[in-house]
């Protein structure tokens, strides 16, 4: 499927999974359960405001059908991505969520590094 940007700044993602197998783990803070599957779904939107500056805000959930602790997991984000140079950026975000398998309140910050292709 091919999916258009809502403008050459502006794009919206999403995305969908299932955990079948496995750990069922989706992090260290997040849904822990020891049999049946993590449902997972998100969507993001970004924006560009510089070449070298851009600003989001995404929407991520999950469930799962399996009895654990912490079965359903909501959480929200807004952060900022600044390319300090090309293939380094300095990533920053604040998050907040609800249910049990999500913190509160929280931050993040770290970098993105693009390998170059061999």
């Amino acid at each position: 499927m091919d999916i258009q940007p809502l403008s050459e700044t502006t794009r919206i993602n999403w995305n969908l999974g299932l955990l079948f197998a496995g750990n069922t783990s989706t992090g260290a803070v997040g849904i822990q359960t020891r049999r049946g599957q993590v449902y997972t779904g998100g969507m993001s939107m970004l924006h560009d405001v510089t070449s070298r500056l851009t600003i989001g805000a995404e929407l991520y959930g999950g469930i799962s059908d399996g009895a654990g602790k912490d079965e359903t997991q909501l959480q929200g984000m807004l952060g900022a991505q600044y390319a300090i140079r090309n293939g380094l950026s300095l990533c920053l975000g604040l998050l907040g969520g609800k249910y049990g398998g999500t913190p509160q309140i929280g931050g993040q910050i770290g970098f993105a590094l693009d390998l170059p292709e061999q």
